[in-house]
């Protein structure tokens, strides 16, 4: 198997998560990327795309017999002397074409397969969901982690797209003296919602004591019941971790795991429901004409995609133009609002953005890009008609991550560029030679950003550029 060590952002690389005592390491955690294609039944595109957080995606069609599937090998770990394993945690990340899909997790051991896991819930928002395989070896050892692969098994016909396939394994040195620690949560309130993150707080205590051991810092695995908790993995600083979880599985009971490979603790357990609405969806809108009514229909979706029925509010309305009229839409019924709007501007790839803030949050939606054109004689016709590079984002207004989906001509160099209004870059990502069809980009927002209106510019080489408009909110 192919063997790469090299640090990288975030949980998802091979980098060696230690919890630190006087000059000796006791526990860890080290998240292992897929890296090697072994096997694919289907058509499955772009498989690599899944091995690390490069924007891209592995896309492929299920099938309900769970025959369309893919397999991949996993990094090894460098450093194993001494190492005793405690657990694994295989996870996917990615979304699906439809609502409430299937899908299966299934462990390889070389060419043996393991037990699968049940099925998994994989909608058209991305979530990460993840299984348990440590009771599928007993003891582990690092002979195991090294013939270990994951076959990723859709159990829905419909199309699938996974970004991340990765193991987080924790683990304790026996060569090293122990740290006398547990692990306490602060409580967490019941009912949190669906897909919304919320604040945790861990605390490493020393024992005997019951103090915050502030010598202690280092990584840790974090998961819940459901197998759905974000992140995957979490930091401790002077004793204590403070980070935002969100669960992507709605259920009357569940609790989150925290586990340095020496010592795991528990949380309160608590509820997690379906709050109804969690975004917007715009129908597609085809080619229009500046200053002709065209319709637009808007549907209120919950986390799995599901019509939101309750919601029977308005939501504001405006486009890449800044033309758009009216400037908000109509009461909704049964989830659904269907109108009449006008762009009153000519543009070449325009968009439908919707938005309405509730309780401090702000829900959105985004429409497709449309051509808006003359189409009278001696101009031309109307940009859908003509090939040339689409970008739309999602969700806008955004907060944290922006999603771009971007639409390309032919293979060529992309370049993705985020401008404020004064066209200042502040973020720039380079993805390299891509493919002719539709690329998934996300871009994370830095820490202590400025709301307003943001541009982003997508650039195809040196011979197609496009902006697309972004309001950023806190």
């Amino acid at each position: 198997m192919i063997k790469i060590y090299m640090f990288v952002r975030s949980m998802l690389a091979p980098v060696i998560l230690m919890i630190m005592t006087a000059g000796s390491v006791y526990a860890a955690t080290v998240a292992l990327p897929a890296n090697d294609s072994l096997a694919a039944a289907g058509a499955w595109a772009n498989v690599p795309y899944s091995y690390g957080d490069d924007g891209l995606y592995t896309t492929g069609t299920g099938a309900a017999n769970g025959n369309n599937n893919y397999r991949v090998g996993l990094e090894d770990c460098a450093d194993t002397a001494g190492k005793e394993i405690s657990s694994v945690i295989i996870y996917l990340t990615g979304y699906s074409g439809r609502a409430r899909a299937k899908v299966q997790l299934v462990p390889y051991f070389g060419a043996a397969a393991g037990t699968a896991s049940g099925s998994m819930n994989f909608g058209t928002v991305e979530v990460t969901r993840s299984f348990d395989i440590t009771g599928q070896r007993s003891p582990w050892t690092w002979g195991d982690l090294a013939d270990l692969s994951v076959q990723f098994r859709p159990r829905t016909a419909t199309l699938f797209s996974v970004d991340h396939i990765y193991a987080v394994v924790t683990y304790r040195d026996t060569t090293a003296a122990g740290q006398g620690h547990y692990f306490v949560f602060d409580a967490i309130a019941s009912p949190e919602t669906l897909g919304v993150a919320f604040p945790v707080v861990i605390r490493a205590m020393a024992a005997p004591g019951d103090t915050v051991m502030t010598s202690y810092g280092g990584g840790a695995s974090l998961s819940d019941w459901t197998g759905s908790a974000t992140p995957t993995v979490v930091h401790f600083s002077a004793g204590v971790c403070s980070a935002m979880v969100a669960i992507a599985q709605d259920t009357a009971a569940t609790a989150l795991i925290v586990s340095d490979g020496d010592t795991t603790g528990v949380s309160n357990t608590f509820a997690v429901v379906n709050g109804g609405l969690f975004r917007f969806w715009i129908a597609p809108i085809g080619p229009q004409t500046p200053g002709v009514p065209f319709p637009v229909s808007v549907s209120a979706l919950d986390f799995y995609g599901d019509t939101a029925s309750a919601f029977a509010e308005r939501v504001g309305l405006w486009d890449a133009t800044g033309s758009l009229t009216p400037d908000s839409s109509g009461l909704f019924s049964a989830g659904v609002w269907t109108g009449s709007v006008t762009v009153a501007s000519a543009f070449v790839s325009d968009t439908v953005f919707c938005a309405r803030a509730i309780g401090g949050r702000t829900y959105a939606g985004a429409s497709n890009g449309f051509g808006v054109a003359l189409g009278v004689s001696g101009e031309p016709g109307p940009a859908a008609s003509r090939p040339g590079l689409r970008v739309m984002a999602y969700p806008n207004p955004v907060r944290g991550e922006l999603g771009l989906d971007i639409s390309v001509p032919s293979s060529g160099p992309l370049t993705v560029s985020l401008y404020n209004i004064l066209g200042q870059m502040q973020l720039r990502k380079e993805m390299g030679v891509i493919p002719a069809g539709l690329t998934r980009v996300t871009m994370a927002l830095p820490a202590g950003y400025k709301p307003g209106v943001y541009l982003v510019e997508a650039a195809l080489g040196e011979r197609l550029r496009q902006v697309q408009k972004v309001i950023i909110v806190r």
